[in-house]
């Protein structure tokens, strides 16, 4: 129990060294898609904690019976780079202690589900130290997805590594380079929503010792505008996206990372009316895992749309 306390601390304080001491070597971390296994997806964790959104485990309650131990909590999406919550929603998990390490994890919905498969019930609830209530069951569907798998990366990031270059490895390389471009994208009838921004692409390559590069990173900015093709109205757009390959030998794996915002654009007295952020993991060119909202992937344009044409 005192060892998920401390992993919950060390992981909001992004304190790796702490984080190493409370897991298994082989921690196994179960979710709806497979048993992730090993520091590969630890290390790509550890990545996006510095950009983006990055995960908060708060008001925390605990559920033990000797080496089995539930976690109930809020889990929320806060922005790196300002500290502002992103999203937010209750989660749980199940934690199966090892010799005082963490060497099994399993990610639920909701509390109900995490007791049944513990086989705990509420009287195993632990009423010495825990930092609060959680908050009632309220956000399932897509909003609770999305931070299962958020949850279960941060799990992972328990066992892993940072991502800066080990010592020893050949120093990075950076090239940049600025675009403008200007996109058609979206028929609101009787105009077309315009996608115009100034663009400056970042690519660094890190490399081992041996000088043979392990991942390249690509971060764009954007700083531009959306408007209507007909009259000209318009509103600000900003976006910070990281895109990250892996490299195997010196030979790219087809393994790619994105995360990041694309456009989040906010109206006075009408909040959030376009919002296109979150993160992907690719292999081969297919995704296989995909958070957060798309609203320009798909097409949702609906409220910008009214805003721009009057």
């Amino acid at each position: 129990m005192a060892v998920v306390r401390a992993w919950r601390e060390a992981l909001n304080a992004r304190d790796l060294a702490r984080l190493l001491t409370l897991v298994s070597d082989r921690i196994e971390v179960l979710t709806p898609r497979g048993t992730e296994r090993g520091v590969r997806c630890v290390r790509e964790f550890i990545e996006r904690q510095t950009y983006g959104v990055g995960l908060h485990i708060e008001q925390p309650r605990l559920f033990a019976d000797g080496d089995t131990v539930v976690l109930a909590a809020r889990a929320e999406m806060r922005w790196v780079d300002s500290g502002d919550l992103a999203d937010a929603s209750d989660m749980a998990a199940v934690f199966l202690m090892h010799d005082e390490r963490i060497a099994r994890m399993e990610i639920h919905d909701e509390l109900g589900s995490a007791l049944a498969a513990a086989g705990l019930s509420a009287s195993h609830l632990v009423t010495d130290g825990h930092d609060g209530p959680s908050r009632p069951d309220h956000a399932k569907g897509e909003i609770m997805r999305r931070l299962r798998w958020m949850l279960v990366f941060a799990a992972s990031a328990a066992a892993g590594l940072a991502g800066a270059p080990p010592a020893g490895a050949t120093a990075p390389t950076t090239t940049v380079e600025q675009r403008h471009v200007k996109l058609p994208h979206g028929d609101c009838g009787s105009f077309t929503l315009i996608f115009e921004a100034d663009v400056t692409r970042k690519v660094t390559t890190f490399y081992d010792q041996d000088g043979v590069p392990v991942r390249d990173v690509l971060v764009r900015r954007t700083d531009g505008t959306v408007s209507n093709s007909v009259t000209g109205k318009s509103l600000p757009t900003t976006g910070v996206w990281r895109v990250t390959r892996y490299y195997a030998d010196g030979q790219l794996t087809g393994r790619v990372t994105q995360a990041g915002r694309t456009y989040l654009i906010t109206v006075p007295g009408l909040g959030e009316i376009f919002h296109q952020t979150g993160y992907g993991i690719q292999q081969d060119g297919q995704t296989i895992f995909e958070a957060g909202p798309h609203d320009f992937d798909n097409f949702h344009i609906d409220e910008l749309c009214r805003y721009l044409a009057g």
